[in-house]
């Protein structure tokens, strides 16, 4: 059985409140994390408003105010149940499941089997550690990691169980930075950017690892992400990575791979021994059923925990439907973008045609017509889940994100006359997209070539699906495309988020390069305390917003639907709605996993 201290108690150090006790608290319980520091850290409506709305929460379930003394039985956790995930597509039950390889779906499954070095709080403005149990530095050159103790892999065939250590650790680190690329090629490994300049990790002894970088660098917030999930070193030689099966798979997280189907199903059970408390429910599957429409169907009859980012009509559809479905959703940081390639001699290489196209997009319209209002945030070219970037109130006033669009049709057609292309005449090319991704980019990405179409009568554009997500990312990666639709998680802290517009990075889909921007990149990095290259990340904001390599369509409102008959719910410590944070997205939905019971 779960242990109900142990989840907030040993995430939010000296805090010594049971997870219940904080289900009946709210916002000022907060400040349990806000001891943990970078440089020494331890343990909907649909009226018809012009703007978008603020988040509805009519639908949200309410946290209590008190925690009762003693629960009654029908909301005690209780052990038992399955979670079934039933959304989103194939592409999460891929045969190659390495989560630090570009475009590999697979990490999905690894939200559930396995851990991350670090998490952002509430806001992003302080780690809270997971695998890390402390960190600190005095230069930001080298780094001294401290471990967490007493961390059980997975029983299985592959550890059987044995302690996560420092050298699993190290050997993570080097992975995810490239520096144990087979072929001495790093550009596989996306998340290397977020280690810019490793150049060596070393397990000390049992509790300790030394990272050195080449120059100055915010460590370990570039490790937030679940593609940076540590894993043991087992992994790496099994082949499991590869070809996905029990025996081949093992991690550290609430959940252990039981059975694997390749493009049909996984399943992974609890976790005996997980370090932060056992899960109450005995295993999760996830099950792709088709498309949307099967998805919500199937969800509707019963057979669904959880139904992911329901769009407009799905959220109203499931809600009518299935009484005591359970609705939750706020602003997280997750981000659809567009991706204009602008590497030389590309059609948008040209900065005039990037900014015409931005100006001839309707993005409230678009969003609200999916989406449905309150439910979608502006995002500008920074996401502003960071406090540097712009707020959705000042875009809704800037050219572009502003709901009328006369003055910006107006300008958008000057710019691409001047660039030789009067009314889009003799301008042609293709739209990559891919229907997996239909909320987070897709549907908005077909909207978009219409404003396009209409702003500029003669232009010539066609939507191109792309094989598969994999197929995709190599597009996007070798620069096989003209404008690209493309979810993107946001990395922390915001100095980190700019480094996809780093000359050469490998998530640097766009090809855009701007030696200024490099160099204002470079000093917000060497500034190795996040608050301290605010200045540097505003003025490279300003580049951006000329130079438009690449677009916010939206900050996605992580949004879900329970089944009726789920609990446990937890509150972030920041925050006054079960589940919500800047930074709690997707990923960590599958993480809350292991909080919920079925009453």
């Amino acid at each position: 059985m779960r242990d109900n201290s142990s989840y907030w108690s040993r995430r939010y150090p000296g805090t010594r409140l049971g997870r219940r006790a904080f289900l009946g608290s709210s916002v000022g319980l907060g400040v349990g994390a806000a001891a943990l520091g970078l440089v020494g850290c331890g343990d909907d409506d649909d009226d018809d408003d012009d703007e978008p709305a603020a988040p509805a929460t009519e639908a949200a379930t309410e946290a209590p105010t008190e925690a009762p003394t003693e629960a009654p039985a029908a909301d005690a956790p209780q052990q038992g149940g399955s979670y079934i995930w039933e959304g989103d597509g194939i592409r999460f039950v891929p045969a190659v499941v390495d989560p630090h390889l570009a475009g590999s779906g697979g990490v999905r499954l690894w939200l559930f089997a396995g851990n991350i070095a670090v998490r952002r709080n509430f806001d992003g403005s302080e780690l809270t550690p997971e695998l890390f149990n402390a960190w600190e530095t005095v230069d930001g050159v080298d780094h001294i990691v401290t471990i967490r103790p007493g961390v059980k892999t997975h029983d299985g065939a592959l550890t059987g169980g044995r302690l996560f250590n420092t050298e699993d650790v190290a050997v993570n680190l080097e992975r995810i930075a490239g520096l144990l690329a087979p072929d001495g090629d790093a550009s596989a490994y996306w998340m290397a950017n977020l280690l810019q300049g490793l150049v060596s990790a070393e397990a000390v002894d049992d509790s300790k690892v030394t990272v050195t970088f080449s120059s100055p660098l915010a460590f370990p917030w570039g490790l937030t992400l679940p593609y940076a999930t540590l894993m043991p070193v087992e992994n790496f030689e099994s082949g499991g990575l590869q070809n996905a099966q029990p025996d081949t798979i093992s991690g550290t997280g609430p959940w252990a791979l039981s059975e694997y189907k390749t493009d049909e199903s996984f399943t992974a059970d609890r976790h005996p021994d997980y370090w932060d408390g056992a899960p109450y429910m005995d295993n999760v599957i996830w099950r792709p059923t088709g498309d949307r429409v099967s998805q919500s169907a199937s969800f509707i009859q019963g057979n669904g925990t959880f139904f992911n980012n329901p769009s407009k009509v799905e959220r109203e559809t499931i809600l009518d439907a299935r009484e005591g479905s359970q609705l939750f959703h706020w602003a997280g940081s997750t981000c659809a973008y567009t991706i204009f390639n602008c590497r030389p001699g590309a059609t948008f290489e040209d900065k005039r045609l990037r900014r015409a196209m931005h100006l001839a997009t309707n993005y409230v319209a678009n969003q609200e017509a999916f989406w449905g209002k309150g439910f979608f945030h502006l995002g500008g070219v920074l996401n502003n889940a960071h406090a540097e970037g712009i707020s959705q109130e000042e875009l809704l006033t800037m050219p572009g994100w502003r709901v009328d669009k006369t003055e910006d049709l107006k300008t958008a057609n000057d710019l691409i006359a001047a660039a030789g292309f009067p009314e889009g005449e003799g301008l042609s090319f293709e739209f990559m997209g891919n229907t997996v991704w239909e909320a987070y980019g897709y549907n908005f990405s077909i909207r978009q070539m219409d404003d396009w179409r209409s702003a500029f009568p003669k232009i010539d554009v066609e939507g191109r699906l792309s094989a598969d997500p994999t197929a995709h990312i190599e597009a996007l990666t070798n620069g096989g495309f003209d404008v690209s639709h493309l979810p993107i998680g946001s990395s922390s802290p915001a100095s980190s988020d700019l480094g996809q517009y780093r000359t050469g990075a490998g998530n640097n889909f766009s090809g855009y390069s701007n030696p200024e921007l490099d160099a204002l990149i470079a000093s917000a990095d060497a500034k190795y305390i996040p608050s301290e290259a605010s200045e540097d990340v505003l003025a490279a904001q300003r580049i951006l917003l000329e130079d438009m390599p690449q677009l916010i369509d939206h900050r996605l409102h992580q949004s879900g639907i329970y089944a009726p008959d789920v609990r446990g719910f937890p509150i972030i410590p920041g925050a006054s709605e079960p589940l919500a944070g800047n930074f709690e997205n997707w990923d960590t939905i599958a993480r809350h996993a292991a909080d919920l019971w079925l009453a």
